[in-house]
């Protein structure tokens, strides 16, 4: 399913978390997909973490204002109640001129599914029309802690990994793989990822305009023990389909 090279990274277990939630080879108009045990358990887990408003509010909201106060920037929750994780934007530059607003976010995603988490940089743009309509365009995504993001980017890997213990940061030339004959319920779009099986479908991944380090934390995901004796240049990526 995924693509990366065994003998030294752990991603495996990425694997066999969306094995274990996700049926594989199932339409969502499938009878047999709602019906499938691993997606009965990831709506139990979605009602406990995110309809209890009490667990809601304990683990994510005051997490939120954490960041808040650490960043000295604007945080805004996109959490919702279907998708399989906790969210929020931290808005760290915004600027409008007559009907133009920029704005330079960091998206940050703690999944439900399992120890997992990850970090992406927008540059947005949204126009505003004489009748109040809104266009918004992503100008290019930040996959790793550069090009003015630096700091809050590394910040809240900081945060995240101090609160939520075991979680490791899942990289941009892993969360971006397609996975095939997968389907997920809260979204219609047109391949799923990585990302959104853990996820959600916030920002759009699927944007060639990219900036920073694919691998960026990769290495927190190595093998113990692991030494490239051939000294080769490493790879994520197995040869194996």
């Amino acid at each position: 399913m995924l693509r990366f090279n065994p003998e030294r990274y752990r991603f495996q277990s990425i694997e066999n978390t969306i094995r274990y939630f996700y049926p594989i080879g199932l339409a969502l108009d499938d009878a047999e997909y709602v019906r499938f045990q691993g997606l009965k358990e990831m709506k139990d887990l979605v009602a406990a973490a995110v309809h209890n408003e009490q667990c809601y509010q304990e683990t994510w909201v005051s997490f939120e204002n954490e960041v808040k106060v650490q960043s000295k920037k604007a945080v805004i929750g996109s959490t919702y109640g279907q998708e399989p994780s906790y969210s929020a934007n931290l808005i760290f530059e915004k600027s409008k001129q007559d009907n133009l607003t920029r704005i330079k976010e960091l998206h940050f995603t703690v999944s439900l599914l399992g120890p997992y988490y990850t970090v992406i940089g927008q540059d947005k743009t949204i126009i505003h029309t004489v009748r109040n309509d809104q266009f918004q365009a992503t100008n290019y995504l930040v996959v790793s802690p550069e090009n003015g993001f630096n700091d809050s980017f590394h910040l809240i890997c900081k945060l995240i990994e101090e609160r939520f213990s075991g979680y490791q940061f899942i990289p941009a030339i892993i969360y971006q793989q397609t996975l095939k004959n997968i389907s997920v319920q809260y979204n219609s779009i047109p391949h799923t990822t990585v990302f959104h099986a853990l996820f959600n479908s916030h920002p759009d991944i699927y944007i060639d305009r990219k900036i920073g380090d694919d691998c960026f934390k990769i290495t927190d995901w190595e093998v113990e023990g692991y030494n490239d004796s051939m000294d080769r240049k490493w790879q994520a990526y197995s040869s194996r389909n």
